[in-house]
């Protein structure tokens, strides 16, 4: 899609940003793009075997089949342009996320900022990992339509998310006793 493009054309040509594809033989398929190399420790086997289970789980709550989307993992400058750009709201956020309407298969582009989610992962004393983990759940379930504009969307959102998250061993990330 058009946004992720914008933010890795010129980067993925000048330092080969890897590319990473979570896939499984249903017919999901995300491309993640890496153009912050922090993000690589992350991206171990058993993070992308919990990763496809979670997008698996996503689409199956969304009663879909076979979806394609595009991850960006960045860092805050570009995701801050992204936001600057599309949503005119200055500085970097965890994860943006770009439906794309005019493709049946296609849902879209997410992007994510290392040095956003550093620090949150940090204050909330939660492992990097599973962090990473739901806001790319996140991203997704917006891709798929969900939002948090007022009460009822995000409680609904927020219970979809501890669901999914909970089918691949990470804890309530809304659990206010955790913090």
């Amino acid at each position: 899609m058009e946004t992720i493009d914008q933010m890795t054309g010129d980067q993925a040509d000048d330092d080969d940003s890897p590319v990473v594809i979570v896939e499984d033989h249903h017919g999901l398929f995300a491309e993640i793009v890496i153009a912050d190399h922090r993000w690589l420790d992350l991206l171990d086997g058993d993070f992308r075997a919990r990763l496809a289970a979670a997008f698996r789980a996503c689409l199956n709550k969304a009663g879909i089949e076979a979806a394609e989307w595009t991850i960006l993992l960045s860092d805050d400058a570009s995701v801050a342009e992204l936001n600057m750009a599309h949503r005119g709201k200055n500085g970097a956020t965890n994860v943006l996320s770009f439906p794309d309407d005019d493709d049946d298969d296609f849902l879209g582009d997410i992007a994510l900022a290392w040095g956003v989610m550093e620090g949150e992962a940090a204050g909330l004393s939660i492992s990097m990992t599973d962090h990473a983990l739901h806001l790319m759940v996140h991203g997704v379930l917006h891709l798929l339509g969900h939002d948090h504009q007022d009460d009822a969307e995000a409680t609904t959102m927020e219970q979809l998310e501890i669901s999914i998250l909970g089918s691949v061993g990470v804890a309530d990330p809304y659990d206010e006793a955790r913090e």
